[in-house]
């Protein structure tokens, strides 16, 4: 078992060791089953995940989904799950294009896709929140509980990968757009894999890239308790359509009320971000993503020249190994991004 520990929403999580499955073939939880039972082994060890999880949860019935790149346990029927599982998919396959990726087994971790969970109630939640912490090895099993029960949603990139939420008193509309924007923390984090610390600004902006590229809207003010949640505005309470985002971004970059990309780069957890610096993060994303497969370039080059330390502070090697790979990628400076950035966003990125 790998001993540092990864960080994901604040929480730092184990890195995996791959484990052996305990069936307890005694205890057949009730699943509602969509597609046939075969003798694939992935496909089995999903659908025995999905029994455990529903007897996790007090044998309640939960759907199980195969999509292209995903599997699926939750509360709801088919029908209501079909929309949130197209726009993961949409999410990923938007990633894939970018990266190259042709096969879902090069970006997800231990040979199984990832897992989608949609429990019915908190209660529920915070029930697979502690199956969940029991059968895979994390870093610290109470504090693991603690943080994530007290969210409404989670993912983790190792071992098992999985993004996490629950209905009631979210609604699917919410759990779509929530879905959407773990997915933009799990790309980046699984792409180029190298178990630690991923920029804050990145993982979130790409959450909140994706929000709006396949959701349609910004929830970007429902995420755990960063993007300034103090500071009053109201935009970041609600959702924005896609275009009043994008007006919001460009006026307030016009108006000189952005960070630079210095201060920008050293915002490494989730809780050091405010509302505003979703918008700077859809500009440079956006900006980034005009070039196909220069994003995944970047990230790619960034975490091989991330320090070796496990730890969610900023340091100057990681504000360097951020600017080196800007260059090596696009070849640019901040300095320099930033004013071409002010032009991008002028023009209506």
């Amino acid at each position: 078992m790998c001993k540092p520990p990864f960080r994901m929403n604040r929480l730092l999580v184990a890195c995996a060791a791959t484990l052996l499955f305990a069936l307890d073939l005694g205890a057949q939880a009730l699943l509602s089953h969509d597609a046939p039972l075969d003798l694939v082994v992935q496909e089995n060890k999903d659908r025995e995940e999905a029994n455990e999880i529903s007897k996790a949860i007090g044998g309640k019935a939960v759907t199980f989904h195969e999509t292209e790149n995903f599997v699926w346990v939750a509360s709801m029927p088919l029908g209501k799950l079909t929309k949130i599982t197209a726009e993961a998919e949409a999410c990923y396959k938007l990633f894939a294009d970018q990266a190259g990726i042709k096969d879902w087994k090069e970006l997800w971790a231990g040979d199984r896709k990832c897992m989608g969970v949609i429990l019915g109630n908190k209660a529920d939640y915070k029930r697979y929140v502690r199956w969940y912490a029991e059968k895979y090895p994390v870093w610290n099993k109470q504090q693991f509980q603690n943080e994530h029960s007290s969210s409404m949603w989670f993912q983790v990139p190792v071992p098992r990968n999985v993004m996490v939420t629950h209905l009631k008193p979210n609604d699917e509309d919410t759990v779509a757009a929530v879905m959407c924007h773990l997915m933009g923390h799990l790309v980046v984090d699984r792409y180029k894999f190298n178990n630690n610390f991923t920029p804050g600004w990145l993982r979130e902006s790409m959450g909140v890239y994706f929000q709006g590229e396949v959701h349609g809207k910004m929830l970007c003010g429902n995420y755990q308790d960063p993007y300034g949640l103090g500071s009053g505005d109201q935009n970041r309470q609600k959702g924005l359509k896609k275009s009043d985002y994008r007006s919001r971004a460009k006026k307030e970059m016009a108006g000189g009320r952005l960070r630079n990309l210095k201060t920008f780069f050293s915002l490494q957890v989730e809780n050091e971000l405010e509302f505003e610096d979703t918008l700077k993060g859809h500009i440079l994303l956006s900006w980034m993503l005009k070039e196909k497969g220069k994003l995944p370039e970047f990230i790619a080059e960034m975490k091989k020249r991330w320090p070796g330390d496990i730890n969610s502070s900023f340091s100057p090697d990681k504000e360097k190994a951020q600017n080196e790979a800007l260059k090596a990628v696009y070849d640019i400076e901040p300095e320099k991004l930033d004013r071409e950035l002010t032009k991008f966003a002028s023009r209506g990125y």
